[in-house]
């Protein structure tokens, strides 16, 4: 079963994106070490935008992510020139030719993306 990285630099790259891969393993202490505590990868749109992109699998997951980098002074500082995205990947059933929901089940991406905010702001 490929990652939520691997997936989501294939989908990016597919449609034009240069994705780097920003975090690394620390084998001594068996943990992930994001960019900044927050990314995991870094992205050039093809409209040359600058996307510091955190994935995750599972939807129960991506709240604990967006709070992260919401509660991050590094992603308030990042979000003067850049953007950010949380892309999400579930598992959906793919429809059949007829519309209906068929058994074949998808990775499918949900993409926030982390606007500025006041501290008071729910986006």
């Amino acid at each position: 079963m490929p990652s939520a990285e691997q997936m989501t630099i294939k989908r990016l790259t597919s449609l034009g994106w240069i994705v780097g891969k920003v975090t690394y393993f620390n084998a001594y202490s068996k943990t992930h070490h994001d960019l900044f505590g927050i990314f995991d990868l870094i992205g050039i749109s093809p409209c040359k935008d600058i996307v510091g992109i955190q994935v995750t699998k599972g939807m129960n997951n991506k709240t604990p992510r967006v709070q992260k980098i919401k509660e991050s002074e590094i992603a308030k500082a990042w979000l003067a020139k850049g953007l950010i995205y949380v892309i999400t990947w579930r598992k959906l059933k793919q429809k059949n030719k007829d519309g209906k929901k068929g058994k074949r089940e998808v990775w499918t991406p949900d993409i926030e993306e982390i606007e500025l905010w006041d501290g008071n702001s729910t986006k």
